[in-house]
């Protein structure tokens, strides 16, 4: 039998939380250790796809998983933002990283980007 302990360990490595927001935007996805790639955007064939009514132009952000070491890349018409000066096109994720997407060109976020263990899911799946 598995401690619990162990089986909390074992979740939280496995689970994470992906969360996009803005004004009118509001999307969680869990993601498992499972998940190699994970696309975002406003574009048909994305995993998560967005209305592109919502947004100035259409584009594409990619969730990339490589043995736990979890990634995120945008597509050449938007830049992923730190808060800094810096217009990224890939950013490492860690519990707790909130990011930007914004537009070239512009300074202004159009959708926010928050990476989180979930913690909710080992809640409601811990065997009793």
């Amino acid at each position: 039998m598995t401690c619990p302990g162990e089986v909390i360990k074992r979740i939280m490595k496995k689970m994470h939380k992906l969360v996009l927001y803005n004004k009118t935007v509001y999307r969680e996805t869990a993601l498992s250790e499972d998940c190699r790639e994970l696309t975002v955007g406003t574009l048909y064939g994305n995993d998560i796809r967005l209305k592109k009514e919502l947004f100035f132009d259409d584009f594409g952000l990619t969730i990339l998983n490589h043995d736990d070491l979890w990634e995120a890349e945008c597509s050449s018409n938007v830049f992923i933002s730190s808060g800094d000066s810096r217009k990224l096109l890939r950013v490492p994720l860690e519990h707790g990283d909130e990011y930007g997407l914004r537009y070239q060109g512009s300074d202004s976020d159009f959708l926010k980007i928050l990476f989180l263990i979930d913690f909710d899911y080992g809640q409601k799946n811990i065997p009793t």
